[in-house]
């Protein structure tokens, strides 16, 4: 997701180069959807530079596009498909899509049916993963369905990933292991 911004960046008019996460490097469209969240990546980028120890290779050179990219938020990959708030209005997003995004997904339906159907996918999973960070109880979670979406996602940026990913798993042997499955409600 971060080649095809590139790409689209480079092609607009005002002499924006590949490097959208430069200052003033993204074009409008970028600058209205993120222009926060690169702000706020650009600084934590320039701190982790700062704080680079003695015998690092990189020690006191700049931030480049890579640190920027890093330091962006899940939820900054997902504003990239749909707004993260159901009141906004998706029209950038829409535009976005057709015109750049949807290339990182070669597998998936390229209407705007499949922006939504993706954007939808990510941000479940951008929860799951804040859930999971933030110690949440996920006693509730249906597994099978959250791994599946998962795997379903991946197979929409190349087929073979989904088993890759879970060649070595353990999570449906867990998942039929779970002890819950045999409880009766009380």
């Amino acid at each position: 997701m971060d080649v095809q911004p590139a790409g689209w960046n480079s092609a607009q008019d005002g002499g924006y180069g590949a490097d959208w996460t430069a200052e003033n490097g993204a074009a409008p469209l970028l600058d209205e959807l993120l222009g926060g969240e690169l702000r706020t990546a650009r600084s934590w980028a320039r701190k982790e530079a700062d704080r680079r120890s003695h015998g690092r290779p990189r020690r006191g050179d700049g931030v480049t596009h890579d640190d920027v990219v890093a330091q962006l938020m899940f939820g900054a990959w997902v504003k990239l498909i749909r707004p993260l708030s159901a009141a906004a209005s998706s029209q950038r997003h829409r535009l976005l899509w057709e015109e750049a995004v949807s290339s990182a997904f070669p597998n998936a339906d390229t209407t705007d049916a499949g922006r939504i159907l993706i954007g939808g996918q990510l941000e479940t999973l951008r929860r799951l993963r804040n859930r999971v960070a933030h110690h949440d109880n996920l006693l509730g979670v249906e597994v099978n369905r959250r791994f599946n979406g998962m795997l379903s996602l991946l197979a929409k940026i190349d087929r073979s990933y989904p088993d890759l990913a879970a060649a070595r798993s353990q999570l449906r042997r867990l998942h039929r292991q779970d002890p819950r499955r045999l409880w009766s409600p009380v």
